[in-house]
This record gives C-alpha cells, sequence and structure tokens, in this order.
C-alpha cells in the first residue's frame, strides 16, 4: 500500500498494512508538507495565519484512512498535485 502523488512522482507514505500506511503518514507528515510554509511571508498577516492553519491542518495527526483521504482531497485542490492512495 501507498501514498502516491502521480503527477510530482513522490510517495508520501507506504506500508504493508492500513495501520502500517497511517503510522508512515502522520511520522512523515510535517516534511511532506513543509512546502506549504514557503509561502510565509509573501502576502499579508491573514494570509500567513490561513498558511499555517493549513499546514497543522495537514499534519495532524490521524487515525484512520479517512482522514487522511481528507486531506489529500484539499491538498489536490489548491496545488497541481494527483495524490491518491493506492492499496
Amino acid at each position: 500500500m501507498k501514498i502516491y502523488d502521480n503527477y510530482n512522482n513522490y510517495t508520501y507514505a507506504k506500508g504493508n498494512t492500513e495501520e502500517e500506511l497511517i503510522q508512515d503518514w502522520n511520522e512523515k507528515a510535517e516534511e511532506n508538507f513543509s512546502w506549504i510554509l514557503e509561502d510565509l511571508g509573501n502576502f499579508n498577516e491573514k494570509e500567513d495565519e490561513n498558511i499555517k492553519k493549513f499546514f497543522e491542518e495537514c499534519t495532524q495527526e490521524q487515525e484512520n484512512l479517512i482522514g487522511i483521504e481528507l486531506i489529500i482531497k484539499e491538498i489536490n485542490k489548491i496545488e497541481v498535485n494527483k495524490i491518491k492512495i493506492y492499496k
């Protein structure tokens, strides 16, 4: 199993079981989504707060694939990504 971005050729997480996949996702979340913070300081203070909030939402620990799927859906909306869970 893996969570993979076909557009950017990037693996967000992998595991042999659903539990391992979720654990790997949680362990790598801050590293995987550090690019979100690259825009800090490029906009106004309100936008900076929105960026920080979005980063926190993306890196919040997930307990199941449903939470991960919701994050993937949001990420795929705002960036050129094609992240998908492969089982």
